[in-house]
């Protein structure tokens, strides 16, 4: 789940229960999406990072929204991002 303060936090579905939390960005996370064994976030802060959920690491950090990324989906390499001024982004995973 995203949180007002930037974290992502990831969950135990068994348990409901938070494993984990990682400090993510400068502003609110408003969308997550998976990408294989990654996490995507997009934030209030206008920029689309890549995790590793194993590592908890920062794998990428995509820039190009002059707005608040609202929501993301992924499909095979390709990860889509869309922000508040109506923009939406194409990013390649590879």
């Amino acid at each position: 789940s995203g949180c007002k303060g930037g974290l992502v936090a990831l969950w135990d579905h068994a348990t409901m229960r938070n494993v984990h939390s990682i400090a993510a960005h400068r502003g609110a996370v408003y969308a997550l999406s998976s990408a294989g064994t990654s996490i995507c976030s997009g934030s209030l802060d206008g920029t689309v990072k890549l995790w590793d959920s194993r590592s908890k690491d920062c794998c990428g950090v995509f820039s190009g929204h002059v707005n608040s990324v609202l929501c993301l989906t992924s499909a095979e390499n390709m990860l889509c991002s869309g922000a508040g001024d109506a923009s939406v982004r194409v990013w390649d995973l590879r």
